[in-house]
């Protein structure tokens, strides 16, 4: 069975965070605008 690295996933999950984070203040953005 494949075991994917503790520091692998955390970098996964870090970066998953941070491109929702960026797509919330796109909308926000957005909303204001329209």
């Amino acid at each position: 069975m494949y075991k994917i690295n503790n520091q692998t996933f955390y970098k996964a999950t870090e970066a998953i965070h941070n491109s929702s984070i960026i797509v919330n203040e796109v909308l926000i953005e957005w909303k204001i605008k329209h």
